[in-house]
């Protein structure tokens, strides 16, 4: 939408934007949006990737599991819901977690989510 498009719209009273005009702009927001994910996927598995062929001196590698359940929860999804995607119990999500924050160093999933180190791995 252009600037002009966007004050009109915005203005008090009747609008003139057109309905192909939104759509346009929604179609245009949605293309950078999976733009944005696609490039927030690359970091993530750039990260993940770093995680398994690290050396020994660093943190311990991830398992498999462990590096499932990270993924979900840096898309902040809730235990429950990790473990219903991963068909596993509650119990299970909370395992591999306690399991991650002591291979990374960290406490908490706040922690996770709050990290400078993963701050451009969330979505």
């Amino acid at each position: 939408m252009s600037k002009e498009k966007a004050i009109q719209f915005a203005s008090p009273g009747p609008s003139t934007v057109s309905i192909e005009d939104l759509r346009t702009d929604i179609k245009r927001l949605s293309d950078e949006l999976t733009g944005v994910r696609r490039q927030l996927h690359a970091k993530l598995v750039a990260e993940m990737d770093e995680l398994l062929t690290g050396t020994e001196n660093q943190k311990q590698k991830l398992t498999q599991s462990e590096l499932r359940v990270l993924n979900l929860s840096l898309k902040g999804q809730a235990n429950k819901e990790i473990a219903w995607e991963l068909q596993v119990s509650p119990s299970t999500v909370k395992f591999h977690l306690t399991h991650i924050f002591g291979k990374l160093g960290i406490h908490s999933k706040r922690d996770l989510l709050t990290s400078e180190r993963f701050e451009s791995l969330l979505p």
